[in-house]
């Protein structure tokens, strides 16, 4: 039973890397000489969808404090840029906690309210202090 649940975390880190169905169940084929149903791929990453959307909606609380860093990308795919935004906190007990992340092309006062409001949804309260690079969206929505 352990086994299995370490088997199907390892076949979802691989799937989530980007290796595609077909060559998960090849790599498994050569390392493990067995093959792995394309099934167990598929339920390997509904088991970690249902895990991420549980950490993505889980009650937050009180917060000391609320920290937002924004990390750009590029991928050599594409002509635009992306914002990797991760939100996280000091919980009241001094813990400290990522509370979300996220990409967006944008940090307007729409985006910011989402996701100001989406925390709030989930608990949020008691923020005495905001910490963040220059954002004027964030400043408009709180």
């Amino acid at each position: 039973m352990r086994r299995d649940r370490a088997l199907r975390m390892a076949v979802a880190e691989i799937y989530i890397k980007g290796v595609s169905t077909r060559k998960v169940q090849d790599v498994f084929s050569e390392m493990c000489n067995a093959g792995i149903p394309a099934g167990q791929v598929s339920r390997a990453m509904r088991e970690l969808d249902a895990e991420l959307e549980r950490w993505r909606n889980r009650p937050i609380g009180e917060l000391r404090s609320f920290f937002s860093m924004r990390h750009t990308t590029r991928p050599a795919w594409t002509a635009l840029s992306s914002a990797w935004r991760l939100v996280s906190g000091i919980m009241a007990d001094g813990r400290r906690s990522i509370l979300a992340v996220d990409a967006n092309l944008s940090e307007n006062e729409v985006y910011w309210r989402k996701v100001l409001s989406g925390l709030k949804e989930r608990g949020m309260h008691g923020v005495n202090l905001v910490v963040s690079d220059s954002h004027d969206g964030l400043g408009k929505a709180r």
